[in-house]
């Protein structure tokens, strides 16, 4: 090979290398992976808030309606952690062994996926209740009531395409119990509050 040649083969290996460079070289991290979009799907976007309501209590045990919004605060692999807040209101309700009782409270609480969608939630209410007619002294009381639950379940997403994509939260086991009343109302047969067993199915829609 003469010197005359080396301009023309310089040349054509910067060619080469300028090609090489312009297409990036596939990494681990852009291969297509299981459960990951391929170049030609459209990934799912990153929804950070949600709405939902309690379908289970006004049906059981009945007459409480709730809902609330959520915020994600992280999401990391298979878990992730949310906050949120919300209302829940029970009309009156004759109770045979309290009288006439109604309640309202500001929701506040903490959900934590710890893998796909198993999760436990934490939650707390604090506002008004109400007693008109106690049975057991004829007198009406008025209290701010503070209440505090576990709840354990496991969330089903559907279609995360979609605009509003919405999921089911079966929760089946938890308990509450009522930590403090500032004007505690008698109860037949009862001198103190216990923990009592309650499970809820939440439905929202992210966006």
């Amino acid at each position: 090979m003469s010197f005359c040649q080396l301009p023309n083969l310089t040349t054509a290996v910067l060619l080469a290398l300028a090609a090489c460079s312009a297409t990036p070289a596939q990494t681990l991290d852009s291969a297509p992976q299981p459960g990951r979009p391929t170049p030609n799907e459209q990934p799912a976007p990153v929804r950070r808030w949600s709405v939902e309501a309690n379908l289970l209590w006004p049906i059981f045990p009945g007459n409480i309606y709730s809902a609330k919004v959520l915020r994600t605060l992280y999401s990391k692999g298979r878990t992730a952690g949310e906050a949120y807040v919300g209302l829940l209101h029970r009309p009156y309700e004759f109770r045979a062994e309290e009288g006439r009782f109604s309640n309202s409270a500001l929701l506040f609480g903490y959900r934590q996926y710890v893998w796909k969608g198993l999760n436990a939630e934490w939650y707390n209410a604090i506002g008004p209740g109400r007693l008109e007619g106690s049975v057991v002294d004829g007198r009406s009381y008025r209290s701010t009531d503070y209440e505090v639950g576990v709840l354990v379940g496991y969330t089903v997403r559907f279609n995360e395409q979609r605009k509003l994509p919405l999921y089911v939260n079966l929760q089946p086991l938890g308990f509450s119990y009522v930590a403090y009343q500032s004007n505690r109302h008698p109860i037949v047969g009862q001198t103190a509050e216990t923990p009592i067993y309650v499970g809820a199915v939440q439905v929202g829609v992210r966006f």
